[in-house]
């Protein structure tokens, strides 16, 4: 599954995990990232994998933040946000 995620300044995505492995490309921005124990900023071209149930989170720091991510298998919580979009 692909998603394409519009990131603003501030804007946070709590510390979650979930059984998906996700691999994200930030594509455009500046985002601090906190993947288990480690939190680094993420600049334009970076990636990181997120392996599954491990915990991870983010925050916005450009005013505008593009990323790109893929989950395997999909993201059943993900697909049912766009089914009650309908």
């Amino acid at each position: 599954m692909l998603t394409y995620v519009v990131w603003q300044r501030e804007a946070v995505a709590p510390v979650h995990a979930h059984e998906e492995e996700q691999i994200l490309f930030l594509l455009d921005g500046e985002v601090e990232f906190e993947l288990g124990a480690e939190r680094r900023p993420m600049r334009s071209g970076d990636v990181v994998v997120i392996p599954p149930f491990v915990p991870h989170g983010g925050r916005g720091v450009a005013e505008r933040s593009i990323v790109v991510e893929a989950s395997s298998p999909p993201r059943e919580f993900l697909l049912d946000l766009a089914r009650a979009q309908r």
